[in-house]
């Protein structure tokens, strides 16, 4: 995924090229834009990524489960959370928490857990605010809501959603 999101950026950097450079009055051997024209595309595409989706608030969400060997769901608000089989090597009561906020977050206990194999959180995004080229991942946030790192995440555009491979439980938010 870091590898498209990538490209996508260079995209973009490049379309932007060629839309600047070719509403010049320069021809195709005309000098190169200059810097300064392309710095407020640089600027809003780095501010744009490494931060959260911004979202139109939602209400508080909260819900449990005993999830055990035999792996289980946990819905919570327009998040899924989904154990596999075998993750657990027994019965777990899982709670989650969504608070009511213009980010997507979801907090999951018991603090800490870890996973024999991956869960796969399910977190929505929509009602967010999207950049086009941009795909949201599912990232691991602090207690601040500062990104540590972000998921291995895979996007459904068309259900607005963005899917997380999560090896152990902490908050979790939708971020570029």
């Amino acid at each position: 995924m870091m590898r498209k999101t990538r490209w996508t950026m260079a995209s973009l950097l490049g379309a932007a090229l060629l839309v600047i450079s070719c509403g010049r009055d320069a021809g195709p051997t005309g000098p190169a834009p200059s810097a300064d024209l392309l710095s407020p595309l640089t600027q809003t595409l780095s501010n744009v990524t490494g931060t959260l989706l911004k979202c139109r608030k939602l209400p508080a969400y909260a819900n449990a489960a005993v999830i055990g060997k035999n792996g289980g769901t946990l819905q919570v608000g327009p998040h899924t959370l989904v154990v596999p089989k075998g993750a657990l090597s027994g019965d777990v009561l899982i709670s989650g928490f969504a608070p009511s906020d213009n980010n997507r977050v979801v907090q999951f206990q018991p603090e800490g857990l870890q996973f024999a194999q991956p869960a796969a959180l399910t977190m929505s995004y929509s009602g967010c605010g999207l950049v086009v080229g941009l795909l949201p991942r599912v990232a691991y946030v602090d207690d601040n809501l500062n990104i540590v790192t972000y998921l291995l995440s895979q996007n459904n555009l068309f259900a607005q959603t963005v899917t997380g491979r999560v090896p152990h439980f902490s908050g979790y938010a939708t971020a570029w």
